[in-house]
This record gives C-alpha cells, structure tokens and sequence, in this order.
C-alpha cells in the first residue's frame, strides 16, 4: 500500500503548486454548473476560463487566509508529491465537496476512497 499524509491546506503550502496541479489533472470533462456559475472557472461546459489561474489562486488565498467562511481545501502527498487536492464547503453540520482532484498518475490506487475517508473523518 502507498504510504500518504492527508491534510488541510496551510499559509506554508505553495498555493502555486496547487492550482498548477489542479490545471494538470483535471480536463474539460470536469467542468460542472458551479465551475461556470458562481465561480466562473469555466466559460461553458468545454472551456476553462483563460484566467483559471488567477481564479483558483485567489480561491485557495481566501481559503487558506480565512476571508472564504465555511470552506476549507485538503491536500494529499505521496513521498513529499503533491498527489490529491480537495476543496470543501461547510454549511452547519453539512460538508459539501465541491472539488477533489486525484493525480492521473495515482488513480486506480484507492487514493481517491482514502482520501475521501479521511475528509469525512475530518469534517
């Protein structure tokens, strides 16, 4: 079995790192109503924003610094390599994921279910 620390997000990540990881794991097929709307990550069901960058940045900024209330992002690393990223929002007792992104090099490797269970654990 792989060996991997889940954990939130933190000031010391390198949010860069993040939102490059994010753009090189997910494809078009990923784009959902929220991505469009309210978040405008995407333009329609087939095209990222051009700006995809600086939206997630300020994202995980908001986030990470606490000015986003009720969401918290979790990252996962294999061997100190970033390998799983999720984003997660909180209404009262409720955790709603909105993102989880699984490395295409690590799929098929239960990263995804273990990476949820833990999320559940943590909310």
């Amino acid at each position: 079995m792989i060996r991997i620390e889940f954990r939130k997000v933190n000031l010391n990540d390198s949010l860069e790192k993040l939102v490059e990881f994010f753009q090189n794991n997910v494809d078009t097929n990923y784009i959902s109503y929220a991505d469009i709307h309210p978040w405008n990550r995407a333009l329609d069901y087939s095209t990222w924003s051009p700006d995809l960058d600086k939206i997630l940045h300020k994202e995980l900024v908001d986030i990470v610094s606490g000015t986003s209330s009720g969401q918290i992002a979790y990252c996962g690393f294999s061997d100190e390599k970033l390998i799983s990223l999720a984003i997660v929002s909180i209404e009262g007792k409720i955790g709603h994921i909105e993102d989880i992104v699984v490395s295409r090099d690590s799929r098929g490797n239960n990263i995804g279910s273990r990476f949820l269970e833990f999320i559940s654990c943590e909310l």
